[in-house]
């Protein structure tokens, strides 16, 4: 099994297209997450769903899936990155990265003042480590027609671009129209 794990729903940014409920707190236990590792015959784990590095016990909970025998690998804002030692981000294959934008002005206008700063100082210092890096849009309304610019920036980190379809839950601002989804 391929596993993703939201450690937390918990997130240091409040993105207006996130689908998250940021009115409650979600956490996993490092005891559920044991549970699940020794239920499951799980070949990799992807530490996704909220900001994991929020989580109190994200350190305790990642030293636990690196005793694992599982291909690790998280995607994150650049928060969960930026609380980890350079040895810790070694245990993973690959860093995802949430970068919906092309430029500074436009990232930190949706997800937050500074994120694409953090996101691209988080990205470099991987791959200075030698540890993969994705790039990771939604593809959405206000983004769409700019995916080509995004696959610009991922390409300087030598690293594929990922898309997710913008699916609408809190609003359909974002949601694409049939012409601008093909």
């Amino acid at each position: 099994f391929s596993l993703g794990l939201g450690l937390t729903n918990e997130c240091n940014l409040a993105c207006s297209f996130c689908y998250r409920d940021p009115k409650r707190t979600d956490r996993l236990t490092l005891e559920q997450v044991r549970d699940v590792m020794e239920r499951l015959p799980v070949r990799s784990v992807n530490l996704g769903t909220g900001e994991n590095g929020m989580h109190p016990e994200f350190r305790s909970m990642l030293a636990y899936l690196r005793t694992q025998p599982v291909k690790l690998s998280i995607t994150s804002n650049g928060h969960s990155v930026a609380v980890l030692r350079d040895e810790d981000l070694l245990a993973f294959a690959d860093i995802e990265f949430s970068l919906d934008y092309a430029t500074r002005e436009e990232q930190d206008a949706q997800r937050g003042a500074g994120n694409w700063d953090l996101v691209h100082e988080q990205a470099a210092r991987c791959r200075r480590l030698g540890v993969g890096v994705t790039i990771i849009a939604v593809m959405m309304r206000t983004n769409y027609d700019r995916l080509a610019d995004v696959a610009e920036v991922a390409r300087a980190f030598d690293a594929p671009l990922r898309l997710n379809v913008y699916q609408a839950v809190r609003t359909d601002a974002f949601a694409l129209a049939y012409d601008e989804y093909w």
